[in-house]
């Protein structure tokens, strides 16, 4: 008989950082869990490490070659045999107690599909604060523009490996290359709302740590989160012109110049232009740039679909 709840723990070369979220996993207070560690390295040294606990506290699966982070999760989708599932990551920690609060929720509340938990944010070792503002009220959504609108406005969703789901999500859902790239698992998070309602617990279950060097800045991002916009304003009332895709394509496109010019790295840009393209931002009236900013996303994207820029920072990847 399958576990309640199957936690898939998502690797990839980071085993000292694997190790002490493995170790929050097994301390849950709640046992009808199977743990099961989804090592997508390109190394041998987690399997070295961790291969031969295999079956006595969990299960290790070895995914051979490396796979793209979107098939890597769906990979796990489509593997799901319990009631219940959760894809963590292997730098963030649980809380003792999340499991079992989490699916206390779920369980008595048939009408939602997944349910999720605040976080404590921790910057490099350093506790900076919550994931998301609260007034200690845990909030449902029953409608993807309001799904939409939390990340859209960059405020108030729940961090993704917090995410406690149906098995019909498994079922049902997958990631979509074209529906966001590195940010794909928010456009699956806004396709949940399809097959029933998401809770979010304000109080804080899990830390969710950002690494240095991590990798996070990259051209890539920037195209994800354009393919991220056009998704959403396709299917909801969040239109191309609407403030809120506005204001969103503005800010990414405002970091994309910022990161470029701290970084001092390769870019299309002189930094003639990034100075230019900065005071622009900075003092030009937002309606002002509707225009400019799609004429500078068409370049972009051209230019980085031709082939004519490689990246040198790599996203954290699973």
């Amino acid at each position: 008989m399958p576990k309640k709840v199957q936690i898939f723990i998502l690797t990839k070369d980071r085993l000292p950082l694997l190790k002490r979220s493995l170790n929050s996993v097994l301390a849950q207070t709640y046992n009808e869990i199977q743990v099961i560690i989804s090592d997508n390295s390109t190394g041998d040294q987690t399997e070295n490490e961790l291969g031969n606990r295999h079956d006595r506290e969990f299960k290790y699966i070895r995914r051979q070659p490396s796979l793209p982070v979107i098939d890597h999760h769906n990979i796990i989708l489509s593997e799901i045999t319990s009631p219940y599932f959760m894809m963590f990551h292997d730098d963030d920690v649980m809380h003792p107690e999340m499991v079992r609060t989490l699916l206390q929720e779920l369980e008595a509340n048939k009408e939602l599909i997944a349910i999720a938990s605040n976080a404590w944010i921790y910057n490099n070792g350093k506790r900076s604060g919550l994931f998301f503002r609260t007034d200690k009220q845990d909030i449902t959504i029953s409608n993807r523009e309001e799904m939409a609108e939390k990340y859209l406005c960059d405020k108030d969703f729940a961090p993704f490996p917090s995410y406690l789901y149906r098995k019909i999500v498994a079922e049902k859902q997958r990631m979509f290359f074209s529906r966001g790239r590195e940010y794909s698992d928010a456009s699956f998070i806004i396709d949940l709302i399809y097959l029933g309602k998401v809770y979010f617990k304000s109080n804080p279950l899990m830390d969710y740590n950002i690494i240095a060097n991590q990798g996070n800045l990259t051209f890539n991002n920037f195209c994800g989160r354009i393919e991220l916009s056009q998704y959403i304003s396709s299917t909801t009332r969040f239109h191309r012109r609407h403030p809120y895709v506005r204001m969103y394509r503005l800010s990414n496109l405002y970091y994309e110049f910022r990161i470029r010019f701290m970084l001092n790295s390769e870019t299309i840009f002189s930094k003639r232009d990034l100075r230019v393209g900065l005071l622009l931002l900075r003092y030009s009236p937002v309606r002002l740039f509707p225009s400019l900013i799609s004429s500078i996303v068409r370049y972009l994207v051209t230019r980085y679909l031709s082939g004519k820029r490689s990246d040198k920072f790599d996203k954290k990847k699973y």
